[in-house]
């Protein structure tokens, strides 16, 4: 791994582990305090569709008025700002720590304004209790178990990948999207009760119990099951793969139950199901990732969007894949992936407007000026298919920097 992608792995998702190796470490009594994090910004130009149809549900191609025009932007690409706090410390023969995670973007969340504020995202806020010879226990709000590879795996954590139907301004968020719903949906940021077991030669099972999510919503309407009696669960085993050939092999599975307000609808409630199954192996500088999703009543970028029929309350089918290969030469880093993520329609149901498929082409060039400070360079193709066969492209561009710390 590039010193680059640890010091992702570790703005991310510090948490996941206790230790982190690239930290500002600062002792304090029995407490090993430490501190990491990133700043990023992109300049981002995506030439939008004036030709495409848009589809009902979350279609990430960008399409634009034929007078209108493209959207240009500075913002962060698909890791927001970072600033990652830790605490740990052993007692009563045991490993304790305290994180919290703060995530500031570069977009303003009411749009390019005067005055304008981005906000903070508190996107972690969780304890871990544990030994090696046992494992952890995490409680608190933390990166989901379902999908998390997946994101840590991507690239484009380094830059920008699909910007998404104008960007920030339609999907409120203050990152881009890598291949969130272009390859793989979102981990999310959920709290958890979850344990992960010691490493036995490579092999690790990781298991938690979720706050449930709400089913059935896009980014513009209110899910119908939004009511959870019980919590989602969610696992994943491991095993990591080391020698000339290191790299992880993984799958995953989630379940979750949720009901409508109103006992008497029918149907009153909905289970969703989803696996997942995963590759990603470094060799001699050539890196390669392969990952694929299937689920019921999932959706395909955020969790429960667009997943059941709203009339019917009966449950979509969606399923992604998505591929990765880079090759590091030097402090160079080419890389290309593809993915696409597909959703079905319910039985009996016919909604030719409906979202068909996401899917985005990323090229990029990654480039460390210093063991800090990465230069990317992106180019993105995102398509967006209907149901009917309607389709939208965009053509995304991007430059800018990200450093670690």
């Amino acid at each position: 791994m590039t010193q680059g992608m640890k010091r992702v792995s570790l703005a991310l998702a510090a948490a996941l582990v206790a230790t982190p190796a690239l930290a500002i470490e600062v002792k304090a009594g029995s407490w090993d305090l430490s501190f990491t994090g990133n700043v990023n910004a992109f300049l981002t130009y995506n030439a939008c569709d004036d030709e495409g149809v848009l589809t009902e549900g979350v279609g990430l191609a960008c399409v634009r008025g034929e007078d209108e025009p493209n959207p240009m932007g500075i913002e962060s690409g698909l890791l927001p700002n970072a600033f990652v706090f830790s605490a740990k410390s052993r007692q009563a023969n045991l490993d304790v720590s305290a994180t919290i995670g703060l995530y500031p973007g570069q977009n303003n969340s009411n749009g390019k304004v005067a005055l304008g504020s981005p906000g903070i995202d508190v996107r972690q806020g969780f304890l871990t209790f544990g030994d090696k010879s046992w494992g952890t226990v995490k409680i608190g709000r933390d990166l989901g178990i379902f999908g998390g590879e997946a994101i840590l795996s991507d690239m484009t954590l380094l830059g920008v990948g699909s910007i998404g139907a104008w960007g920030g301004e339609l999907l409120g968020t203050n990152t881009t999207l890598g291949h969130i719903g272009t390859g793989y949906p979102y981990a999310d940021w959920i709290p958890q009760i979850s344990y992960t077991t010691p490493s036995y030669s490579g092999l690790t099972l990781s298991v938690g119990v979720l706050q449930g999510l709400d089913v059935g919503g896009d980014l513009l309407t209110d899910a119908p099951f939004n009511r959870h009696e019980t919590p989602m669960f969610q696992a994943k085993v491991a095993y990591d793969l080391t020698g000339p050939v290191a790299g992880k092999i993984w799958a995953g599975g989630l379940y979750q139950n949720a009901k409508t307000a109103d006992e008497n609808d029918d149907p009153n409630d909905v289970n969703t199901f989803a696996g997942e199954l995963g590759v990603k192996v470094n060799t001699q500088g050539l890196g390669v990732v392969a990952y694929g999703f299937y689920g019921s009543a999932l959706g395909t970028t955020g969790f429960g969007w667009n997943a059941v029929d709203r009339t019917t309350g009966e449950e979509r089918t969606s399923f992604g894949y998505w591929g990765q290969v880079s090759y590091q030469i030097g402090k160079l880093k080419p890389g290309v992936s593809y993915g696409a993520s597909h959703l079905q329609e319910a039985d009996d149901e016919t909604n030719l407007g409906l979202l068909k498929k996401n899917a985005t082409l990323t090229a990029g060039l990654y480039y460390a000026l210093t063991e800090s400070l990465n230069l990317v360079g992106e180019f993105n193709k995102t398509w967006t298919e209907n149901q009917n066969g309607d389709d939208a492209t965009d053509n995304a561009f991007s430059v800018g920097s990200i450093i670690f710390f």
